[in-house]
């Protein structure tokens, strides 16, 4: 014979570990958002680093602070190099933060031997996110150049910007720099990861966690 009372308390019971695990499903779902995007915490969250340079608009030299999110690219400075000249200025252009300011684009000049493509790319984004030098006078950043069907590099901002970031030749030869495979593995790369973190914030926002 069936025992309601205790089917009546093995139900209420199991209605009640329901209950506690429903609470508890928003705050785990959270905790594995979180830990989805820590794993590339370093492309949401790069470090920043400091270079001195010339600002080119303010007429100064200063210490800067570079996130590889906002350099836009790196050229070396054709108009400073003559015959024989091994010392190679080398323009940043970076994007400007500042709502006040009419610039989208702010350039500095770095002239300091030290610091090579190679060395700049390693120090300011080791973790190769965002960075790619594509010639011997190039480094752009994938987030900022879309690559046309002539092999041009196109900036993607808009507003007032310098023509020397406008367009950037993609070198034909292997030998000049990277090939058009990787560019377009490291920009799909990047892609991902922009998207990645819109589902996921979009995923907390859903289930009413701010985060």
């Amino acid at each position: 014979m069936v025992n309601c009372k205790e089917e009546l308390r093995h139900a209420k019971e199991r209605i009640k570990e329901l209950e506690e695990n429903e609470l508890a499903f928003p705050l785990r779902l959270w905790m594995a958002l979180e830990e989805i995007l820590e794993k590339d915490s370093g492309f949401y969250h790069p470090d920043n680093f400091e270079l001195n340079v010339y600002h080119n608009d303010l007429e100064i030299y200063r210490r800067i602070s570079v996130n590889p999110k906002d350099l836009i690219c790196i050229t070396t400075d054709k108009q400073s190099n003559s015959k024989g000249n091994t010392r190679r200025k080398k323009l940043l252009f970076i994007k400007s933060n500042l709502a006040d300011s009419d610039n989208t684009v702010c350039t500095y000049t770095l002239n300091n031997n030290d610091f090579n493509f190679e060395k700049l790319c390693s120090q300011i984004d080791p973790l190769s996110y965002y960075l790619l030098i594509v010639s011997k006078g190039a480094i752009i950043n994938v987030k900022y150049f879309d690559l046309t069907n002539n092999n041009q590099l196109i900036v993607n901002l808009k507003g007032n910007l310098p023509d020397e970031i406008r367009k950037i030749p993609f070198p034909h030869s292997k030998t000049q720099g990277v090939t058009i495979e990787t560019f377009n593995r490291i920009k799909d790369a990047y892609n991902y990861r922009v998207l990645l973190q819109k589902k996921v914030l979009g995923y907390k926002y859903a289930i009413g966690i701010d985060g």
